[in-house]
């Protein structure tokens, strides 16, 4: 190490080309390091040497100082060889048993391995079965004289293009960034206003207004009010239903009154009131208010259907009108008590009732 205190270039070069014979002895590597360009060549020729065998990079600027960082280098093309001689001293000690000692493959990576070569070897069939065309071509392509002057312009050609993707990639690159800028510019602006309006409404929750007291009584109100009208409104459904109902009983009744006095008027006409008169000794004027009657039904009749059928609107008007008797509507809604016996006498005859013909007289 001591005579690595002060640059040593040509021990340098003795270890490298040392260590290098020791790797490859069949390397192809001058010796010649008398001028600067030597040198430099001896250096290039020992690291591409080293890299393409041993993929080993070294450092040309540490190695042509011949220093102490020049002995890091060499040191790693030391390790390299002495690890390798190592390795190859404890394989010839070791005794590989492939008895039953040996530990069971596993299965699930033989599987892949296996699917791996089958594709593998049916991807090479494919290839090597296109080889004879492909051969053909490469013969053809290689009796053609090729210009160098062809070939410089296309390849130049080649790399303007690829400059000027390049350069459309940078510009699209920059517009992005700048788009990324503004787009976070923005953000943060949304992100402030965001945490403004966040506080407001914080703000706002936490504030009552004024008339929220007022606005929780006329709410209590409001359904004390709909209690009560929904009450009324089913009150209101049945009286309705309830007066649909007498209407319909009272509407029965005035046609069954009317039908009865229908066959009433037409038994009159058929007999003559001179038979059923005779039948029974009546009060003189009876017969005026038995026929005055009859003219009054026929008169207030109509008047009391339509006042029914109008019930449900003026109710009133309906109470206002002359109920119908039970025991008169039989015959007639305005005969005196008394003379619906008079008119139950039309089957009697003379013998029957006790009367006799002097009541002809009399009337």
């Amino acid at each position: 190490m001591d005579s690595f205190r002060t640059p040593h270039f040509e021990l340098v070069a003795d270890c490298l080309h040392w260590l290098i014979m020791r790797y490859n002895p069949n390397a192809d590597l001058d010796t010649d390091i008398s001028v600067e360009s030597r040198r430099v060549s001896f250096l290039k020729r020992a690291t591409r040497i080293l890299l393409s065998g041993a993929r080993l990079k070294l450092n040309l600027r540490r190695l042509y100082s011949g220093d102490g960082y020049a002995v890091k280098e060499l040191l790693k093309v030391a390790e390299l060889l002495h690890n390798a001689t190592k390795a190859a001293i404890n394989s010839e000690h070791n005794v590989v048993d492939l008895g039953p000692s040996l530990k069971p493959f596993d299965v699930k990576a033989t599987r892949l391995l296996v699917s791996e070569i089958t594709k593998c070897g049916a991807s090479l069939y494919d290839v090597l079965e296109s080889e004879p065309s492909l051969q053909d071509a490469r013969s053809q392509a290689t009796l053609i004289n090729t210009d160098m002057d062809d070939i410089e312009r296309s390849l130049k050609e080649a790399i303007s293009e690829m400059l000027e993707s390049i350069s459309a990639a940078e510009e699209e690159q920059a517009n992005s960034e700048r788009n990324e800028k503004t787009l976070e510019a923005k953000l943060k602006k949304r992100k402030l206003e965001l945490e403004r309006s966040e506080k407001r409404v914080s703000t706002l929750h936490n504030v009552r207004p004024a008339y929220m007291d007022k606005y929780e009584v006329l709410q209590k109100d409001l359904h004390d009010l709909f209690a009560t009208y929904s009450e009324k409104h089913r009150n209101l459904q049945w009286l309705q239903s309830q007066m649909e109902e007498h209407r319909l009983a009272e509407q029965e009744k005035l046609e069954e009154a009317e039908r009865r006095m229908r066959r009433l008027q037409r038994r009159l006409h058929e007999e003559g009131p001179s038979e059923w008169i005779h039948r029974r000794k009546l009060v003189p004027g009876t017969p005026g208010k038995i026929a005055s009657s009859l003219q009054n039904m026929e008169v207030n009749l109509p008047t009391k259907r339509e006042g029914i059928r109008k019930v449900d609107n003026t109710k009133s008007r309906t109470c206002d009108s002359p109920p119908l008797s039970t025991n008169a509507s039989d015959i007639s809604g305005d005969l005196e008590e008394g003379d619906d016996e008079l008119l139950d006498m039309e089957g009697l005859d003379n013998k029957e009732t006790g009367e006799d013909d002097s009541t002809d007289d009399d009337f």
